[in-house]
């Protein structure tokens, strides 16, 4: 108990001729509080911590991308490919077809599977480093694909002036196919910071100047004039 309910209590005991309450409560009692007090603190100080660390680390995280991830999948893209390009698509299919073939064949086709496996892993790390140093391209149009999102190979013609479409013209849930599709387009991949993604998005999105001006929805009204 607190001082003041210990005193209460006395008081009570004497009036009731009961025998009154050691002091020693008074002090456990004292010193739990000051040890939640200083729990509280070293709590406070620890989360105050892990913000500043998480912090610096989202501040080298496009440092990072630049100085590792972009290299590394730079030369992952390169050697896949050289790889389709003198074997053909068959490198992004089902191993059947690739059964009985050259020794060369199944060879790619099995380097070509590590290959697209890497890749998206690395962009994975790309995203996670990225995502918070960018502004703008919170949906991520420009994470992969330097492209004009209205390029039908990218997100279908399905997407409008507004919002994507949850139609994906790409293979979904196969790295290997996926990459693949994306050698086969000849599309413009990219490996950005955050705010080279945002760079490219305000390049495409332009806000509409006296919208933005009276707070309104300028990046997302006539996005495409």
């Amino acid at each position: 108990m607190a001082r003041a309910d210990y005193a209460a209590k006395v008081l009570a005991d004497v009036r009731s001729g009961a025998d009154v309450p050691p002091a020693d409560e008074v002090e456990v009692v004292e010193m739990r509080a000051r040890l939640h007090g200083i729990q509280a603190f070293a709590l406070d100080q620890a989360r105050q911590q892990l913000h500043n660390e998480l912090e610096a680390a989202l501040a080298d995280g496009d440092d990072l991308t630049a100085g590792y991830v972009r290299p590394a999948l730079a030369a992952l893209y390169d050697e896949a490919g050289e790889l389709f390009e003198k074997h053909g698509p068959v490198l992004a299919g089902p191993a059947e077809p690739v059964v009985g073939a050259a020794a060369a064949v199944a060879r790619a086709w099995s380097r070509f599977g590590i290959i697209a496996s890497d890749v998206s892993t690395l962009r994975g790390v790309q995203f996670a480093l990225t995502e918070e140093t960018c502004g703008h391209d919170h949906e991520g149009v420009f994470a992969i694909y330097r492209d004009d999102p209205r390029d039908g190979r990218i997100w279908g013609q399905g997407y409008g002036a507004r919002h994507h479409t949850t139609s994906r013209p790409w293979p979904v849930g196969d790295t290997r196919a996926y990459l693949g599709w994306v050698l086969a387009n000849r599309l413009d991949v990219w490996v950005p910071t955050g705010p080279e993604r945002d760079e490219r998005w305000l390049e495409m999105f332009k806000p509409v100047p006296a919208l933005a001006a009276l707070g309104g929805p300028g990046p997302d009204v006539g996005r495409w004039a």
